[in-house]
């Protein structure tokens, strides 16, 4: 029984951080707009901003990134991860 309910608090946890990352503003962290480039792949997207920018990432260093850069800076879905590299790849100006 406490099992269970430590489950549940910790998927709760990992859900409310997940939309607090999605919510918040990084303008003063990312003058670059990345988490507005990566919400127009999709809102959910915008999660992403944070583990970006805490490694020092900006959006016109992206195209240097590798799709195992993704995945060390913290993207582990390789689902979204390719979704960003074929966002990368299509634009020739961030």
């Amino acid at each position: 029984m406490e099992l269970n309910l430590y489950k549940k608090c910790i998927f709760r946890f990992q859900r409310d951080l997940k939309d607090l990352k999605m919510k918040a503003d990084y303008s003063s962290c990312d003058p670059t707009g990345l988490g507005d480039w990566l919400q127009d792949i999709a809102l959910e997207y915008r999660q992403y901003t944070y583990c970006l920018v805490k490694n020092d990432i900006d959006k016109n260093f992206l195209t240097q990134m590798t799709d195992q850069d993704l995945r060390d800076c913290g993207i582990v879905n390789s689902i979204h991860r390719k979704k960003i590299n074929q966002k990368i790849s299509g634009r020739t100006c961030l």
